[in-house]
């Protein structure tokens, strides 16, 4: 196994980092020791653009605090090269909202997190026969365990391009799945946040990792996506692409609690409930339900700001299948749960709704904000009308985006 080398780390800040099992030569950590000699070690990783390369840093403000020590490689690559170290994390770090999870599940062990890409690529530059790849295959060789669940984060520089994604996906994959040390369990996609780009091309890249997890359900699964969370603020101006610190808390513990679902060491995920069917109620309603997906229960968040019902759901009329011209609830109303599903009632201005209706899920660059409203931008939570699933003592969770690739149309329609 490759040897891994630290950056400014004695044997004593192993240890304190909970890998007191492994030993110093020269400024490499051994990973010759067996590994029962080692102890018990979890690790995960993150491989992408930048909100899987440098989504650790910040002190995060609200109650999500680190459960246990661990320990973070960054292997990331930039147009000076690359470059790989290692720290142990920090109390108040976002990478908090994972370790809690990961201590909880696997109580005594330690936990090593590797993070590993290059910011604004397309997957074509991270591929198995780059340098990016060469170096997050290096960190995690030399980690001292098989790596457990590896967090795939990434698209935006491939919007657009959803075939190609794909294939190099794929491939990157296949490589990785070739090594055990490297192998792990699942891959956990992060679907593309907010972006800069057309929605069009946003809904492409969506589409394409969606399809990958629909295609190979026994390497790839979708977890939860970013849209409902706070961006950064840089310079006094909201950047559109990555979280504030409290932000990638919530995202690290949404991707943690799917590793852990399953490892079926949770009852409960947070990808956030999803689109099942939708059914016509009378001449100006339409019943949408939804499968919680192992959450309590729906809520439409902030109903009836600014006028909107919709809570990121898109409605038109038979004919327009890509939502040019969208319809507008006027009122909704969240039916009880029943056995893992649950309905959310809209209705419609007289006239409106007349005909069969078509439900499509959030979609686009902004879907709860898709005016750019900028004071909706700043506080979602407060402002942006969203339908969420809700847990106890979870974050609420933003509905997830629809596709249907047995029909290859990405909508339900009342008829």
């Amino acid at each position: 196994m490759a040897p891994l080398r630290l950056v400014g780390l004695s044997s004593l800040a192993l240890a304190a980092a909970g890998l007191a099992g492994l030993s110093m030569h020269g400024g490499v950590l051994s990973s010759s020791t067996p590994a029962a000699a080692r102890g018990r070690l979890l690790v995960d990783a993150a491989y992408g653009q930048s909100n899987a390369t440098q989504s650790y840093s910040g002190v995060v403000t609200r109650a999500a605090a680190r459960a246990a020590d661990a320990t973070l490689i960054t292997a990331i690559t930039g147009p000076a090269g690359g470059t790989q170290r290692t720290a142990p994390l920090k109390a108040d770090a976002p990478l908090g909202g994972w370790a809690a999870v990961a201590a909880r599940d696997r109580p005594g062990a330690a936990l090593v997190f590797v993070a590993g890409g290059q910011p604004g690529t397309s997957i074509a530059v991270r591929g198995p026969d780059s340098t990016p790849y060469a170096l997050f295959h290096k960190a995690l060789t030399g980690a001292g365990g098989a790596v457990r669940y590896i967090y795939w984060i990434d698209g935006e520089s491939d919007r657009g391009r959803g075939a190609a994604y794909q294939r190099g996906v794929l491939r990157t994959i296949e490589a990785l799945d070739a090594t055990a040390a490297t192998r792990p369990k699942r891959y956990v996609f992060t679907p593309v946040g907010w972006t800069k780009g057309s929605d069009a091309a946003t809904d492409d890249a969506r589409r394409a990792q969606a399809e990958l997890a629909f295609r190979h359900p026994d390497r790839i699964v979708i977890g939860s996506w970013s849209n409902d969370l706070p961006h950064r603020v840089v310079r006094g101006q909201l950047d559109l692409v990555h979280l504030s610190p409290d932000g990638n808390a919530i995202a690290w513990r949404r991707r943690a609690m799917m590793a852990s679902f399953l490892d079926r060491r949770s009852p409960y995920h947070l990808a956030g409930p999803r689109l099942r069917a939708a059914a016509r109620r009378g001449a100006d309603a339409v019943d949408v339900s939804f499968d919680l997906e192992t959450l309590d229960r729906l809520a439409l968040r902030n109903a009836g700001a600014g006028g909107d019902y919709a809570g990121g759901l898109r409605f038109a009329r038979a004919g327009d299948p890509g939502f040019a011209a969208k319809l507008r609830p006027v009122a909704a109303t969240v039916l009880p749960p029943v056995q893992g599903r649950q309905t959310i009632r809209f209705r419609f201005a007289p006239g409106q709704a007349a005909g069969p209706i078509l439900v499509g899920g959030p979609a686009g660059s902004r879907p709860f904000n898709p005016a750019a409203d900028p004071a909706i931008d700043a506080d979602l939570a407060g402002r942006a009308v969203m339908v969420v699933g809700i847990h106890a003592g979870e974050a609420p969770v933003a509905v997830q985006p629809y596709f249907d690739f047995a029909s290859g149309q990405d909508y339900l329609t009342a008829g």
